[in-house]
């Protein structure tokens, strides 16, 4: 591609400009190879495709061109040097020589003039005859259906002028398929939205100036209005608009007389206390003067069930001069104090409420928009200061709807045991919101802790529904909640993280005055704050064909210093033909933004640092040719990546470089060529490699910078990526030992659906937790989690994810007879985490297969599954009868040559068979083990996550 100093992607030579323009260098799709690698039918293709054209056959010569051209073949004598001659003998030579010369130009006119007209001398070519080769009929191209289908999509949004729906129909299938004519066909289509967009604005640019003469303001407005909805990706052309009409529109804004300010509202009066009903005095121990403070501390107790813990004290405090009883004074002084402990208690029980790990099971009673009462039963995703994240629905559960009792249980559940103080408390403020079994539930048994003024008060207002406030007021404050939750969810995918940020948007604007807006608005605009920086490390960055992930030891080039960090690594040597041999990062870039970048990256020498880049509107002017070359991801060319680092050895085992294996033992931040964007939305980056032991750690994108990071920086990317990471030590299981899935980030999205002990099995199965019934809409990946363990030593685990290969809940547990699941088949698309040596582990791989039937089974690889044998159990056998015979539950990567986990036998119980990766015995796949009674743990669960 014209760079002045590359490598040969084989022998690592180095290769100079002049070797292309000498023959000793070529160069073949992204690849660059010396002549003395190149294979026979590489050599082949050079040799055709450099060899100089033949010479065009004549189409008819003539038989005097043939006779002046004939020759006998003959050398011609070596002429005899010429005696000297006279004069005159000289003089006669000359004049004869004359004559004799326009003798011989008049003969040649004549023959030509005779021959010119008569074409019977003339000799024709016969033409080629046509091939006899039959003409292969073109194949079918697989992915045109569904370009068919997009484009049908994408039309019927130009047609409704929706063009942010069509944008979203594009960002969605850029990078959807990495084949040439997808892509192409795909930029093809953002053309064609490019264009119809201009052609729209120009339309509302003529339509907005006959309205400005017209002094049409709402219809230049509404204009304005409609391409605006466009959204981030045609903010170039809002700004167009917005230049060409700004001043009008200004000047027809402030030509009107401005509106009479409306009359202030009254103020609504505060909302009444729940009424407690008539005072009870079952307690015959009040004196005369406590009787009738029962009164004002019923009505204090109602400001402080709506949590105005102020107005309640207010109210003790007014008594408190009412009443000059020793004993009176003593029950206020008790009662002030409760009021401020109840205030930093709920406080305390929020604060742990938000606090709670991912996959802890809950039942909440909460608040709804008309301000009546839920039961939401449901599985904490994940907690935040203000809400907890549900798996399943409602999603989002604000803290503050929790009803105090629900908040009491949670911790009353993690707190086994509580003093008798903070029982008390929890008790009494469980009654305040009327809630009677949480009350007792909180005093454990302990009747003491609950006075009878209590206990009546918790009855009387038992069963009524809390003060709401204004139905206008809460539908506004509901509308803004639904629409953060809208935004919230649409952010965490790149490809919609643009209509997210327009949520926000609205929310800062026509929201902005309700009360959720002003206790979240520092949350809310953080939102695009984020993304003026984007750190990608270990899961954030996505390797495909010989990279793969894992952990890898970094170090500053002048440090000795090391970290332990999750990286792509190229494991072995990339075929010169695999476009796939890359690294991708991807990030939204907000409009009208300069970005700058880097990535860390690893290797060993010049050979390991030789780089490609294919980026989003990346362009490369070829040296040689002079041509701008576009080099978008998944497009026909790359450019190479001028790292410009020093001291590297030339060539892997050359002078300075000891001869091993290549690895990234050296890691440096090296800048990244970023264009200036033309419009906002998702950008991506490919890192394409051309050897082994390549290695990339982390990509920083930021438009805050100006500096390249430093080894302090990695140590807290280091921290960032082993976040991302499952553990992979030994565990050991117990009740006392932390639980596993909350600890895998992939899950982190997934519902659980079944969990066995697999210490309980029998015919059918019986799970300790079916969740099926949460399961409320379609699922697009299907995982198993199974923990062995032996005895008191180390715990293994394997987790395993998959695109779901059935949409039928009933369907991706155990296969059970009467389930009627039976599936053997390939899965696409498969993580696998674990702690067992050996297994393969990785993201995106595609050796997946399934083996999950209730049958009886033979070793007959029937389907045919690469690798497996027809003799011995292992990850491709062949099912049979009985229907209700043996039974396997068995995920393979045939691709390694490993089952990844097996569960066969199911029926046998302590006899059935259980092991992860491939068994040491016979049959590879646990057959006939009979191993289940081994293990003093054994677990398996079934998830799914969610369609967006």
């Amino acid at each position: 591609m014209g760079q002045e100093i590359v490598y040969c992607s084989r022998c690592q030579t180095r290769l100079n400009g002049s070797d292309f323009n000498s023959g000793a260098a070529v160069r073949i799709s992204n690849y660059i190879y010396c002549t003395g690698c190149l294979t026979a039918d590489e050599k082949k293709l050079v040799e055709k495709l450099t060899r100089p054209p033949e010479p065009a056959a004549p189409v008819r010569r003539t038989n005097a061109l043939k006779a002046a051209s004939a020759s006998s073949g003959a050398l011609p004598a070596v002429p005899k040097v010429p005696a000297p001659k006279s004069a005159t003998t000289r003089k006669s030579a000359v004049i004869a020589g004359a004559v004799g010369a326009a003798i011989v130009v008049l003969g040649l006119a004549f023959l030509l003039f005779r021959s010119g007209p008569d074409k019977r001398g003339i000799v024709d070519v016969p033409p080629t005859p046509p091939s006899s080769r039959v003409p292969e009929p073109p194949q079918a191209w697989s992915l045109a259906p569904e370009l068919e289908t997009l484009k049908s999509e994408f039309q019927a949004s130009l047609a409704r002028k929706d063009f942010q729906a069509a944008q979203g129909l594009v960002d969605r299938a850029r990078n959807q398929h990495d084949e040439t004519r997808w892509t192409q066909s795909v930029a093809a289509l953002e053309r064609a939205l490019g264009d119809q967009s201009r052609i729209r604005l120009q339309e509302l640019k003529e339509a907005g100036a006959k309205a400005a003469d017209r002094k049409a303001w709402e219809e230049l407005r509404a204009a304005r209005e409609e391409v605006a909805r466009w959204g981030l990706s045609f903010q170039s052309l809002l700004k167009e608009f917005d230049e060409a009409f700004a001043a009008v529109l200004a000047a027809g804004t402030a030509s009107p007389e401005p509106p009479k300010p409306a009359p202030t509202p009254e103020p609504a009066p505060p909302l009444p206390a729940p009424d407690p009903g008539p005072v009870l005095t079952a307690d015959p121990r009040r004196s005369e003067a406590g009787k009738k403070y029962l009164g004002s501390w019923q009505k204090a107790m109602g400001l402080a069930s709506r949590g105005d813990y102020d107005a309640a004290a207010s109210e003790l405090k007014s008594a408190a001069r009412d009443f000059k009883e020793e004993d009176v004074q003593k029950e206020v002084a008790g009662d002030l104090a409760d009021l401020g402990r109840l205030q930093a208690l709920r406080a305390t029980l929020m604060k742990e409420a938000s606090a709670l790990p991912s996959w802890t099971d809950v039942t909440l009673s909460v608040v709804q928009e008309d301000g009546s009462r839920a039961a939401v039963r449901g599985n904490v995703l994940q907690a935040g200061p203000r809400r907890l994240e549900l798996r399943g629905q409602p999603r989002f559960v604000e803290l503050e709807d929790i009803a105090p009792g629900s908040l009491a249980t949670l911790v009353r559940r993690r707190n086994k045991e509580s003093p008798s103080e903070e029982a008390r408390l929890l008790a009494l403020l469980c009654a305040l919101d009327g809630d009677e079994p949480a009350m007792d539930g909180m005093a454990a048994g302990r009747e003491d802790l609950i006075p009878p003024k209590v206990r009546n008060y918790c009855r009387s207002v038992q069963g009524k529904a809390p003060a709401v406030g204004d139905p206008g007021t809460r539908q506004s404050e509901w509308a803004a909640r639904r629409l953060f939750y809208a935004a919230e969810l649409d952010f965490r995918t790149l490809e919609t993280r643009g209509p997210a940020l327009e949520k926000y948007d609205t929310l800062l604007g026509a929201h902005s005055g309700t009360a959720f807006v002003k206790s979240n608005r520092a949350e809310i605009a953080a939102r695009k704050e984020e993304l003026k920086e984007s750190v990608l490390t270990g899961y954030r960055l996505k390797g495909r064909s010989v990279f793969g992930i894992q952990k890898l030891q970094i170090g500053a080039p002048k440090e000795k210093e090391k970290v332990e960090m999750l990286g792509w690594k190229a494991r072995e040597e990339p075929a010169s033909d695999d476009p796939n041999a890359y690294v991708e990062a991807s990030f939204f870039a907000l409009p009208e933004t300069e970005y700058r970048g880097w990535a860390l990256v690893g290797g060993c020498c010049a050979t390991t640092f030789t780089w490609f880049l294919q980026a989003s509107e990346l362009t490369y002017v070829d040296k040689k040719t002079r041509k701008t070359l576009n080099c978008d991801p998944g497009s026909n060319f790359a450019a190479p990546w001028d790292l410009k680092l020093k001291g590297l050895s030339v060539l892997h085992g050359g002078k300075g470089h000891a001869k091993a294996e290549k690895e990234p033992l050296q890691w440096e931040w090296v800048d990244l060529p970023m264009p200036k964007y033309a419009a906002g939305g998702v950008k991506t980056i490919r890192f394409m490699a051309g050897s082994k032991g390549m290695a990339i750690a982390a990509v920083l994108i930021s438009s805050m910078r100006d500096k390249r990071p430093t080894f302090e920086d990695v140590k807290k990317l280091a921290e960032r990526s082993m976040d991302d990471d499952v553990p992979t030590s030994s565990l050991k299981s117990g009740k006392d030992e932390p639980d596993l899935l909350p600890r895998i980030p992939e899950a982190r999205p997934y519902l659980l659906v079944f969990d066995l002990d697999l210490a309980k099995l029998g015919k059918p199965v019986k799970y300790d937790a079916d969740h099926r019934a949460d399961v409320k809409g379609p699922f697009d990946r299907i995982a198993y989690l199974m923990e062995l363990q032996r005895g008191a030593g180390p715990g293994q685990y394997v987790f395993v994810s998959m695109d779901a290969f059935t949409d039928d809940i009933n369907k991706v547990g155990v296969p059970d007879v009467s389930t009627g699941a039976r599936f053997q088949q390939k899965v696409s698309s498969m993580n696998v985490h674990s702690n067992v040596e050996g297994l393969a582990t990785g993201i995106g791989l595609d050796g997946g297969n399934i083996e999950f039937w209730p049958n009886n089974y033979s070793p007959g690889n029937a389907a045919n599954v690469p690798g497996a044998s027809g003799s011995v159990f292992d990850f491709g056998d062949q099912f049979g009868d009985p229907v209700d015979g043996y039974g396997s539950m068995q995920v393979h990567n045939h691709k390694a040559g490993q089952v990844l986990f097996a569960f066969n036998h199911w029926g046998a119980g302590a006899g059935a068979d259980l092991g992860i990766g491939n068994s040491p015995g016979q049959n590879p796949d646990w057959t006939f083990t009979a191993n289940a009674a081994s293990y003093s743990s054994k677990r398996l669960r079934v998830l799914v996550r969610p369609k967006a």
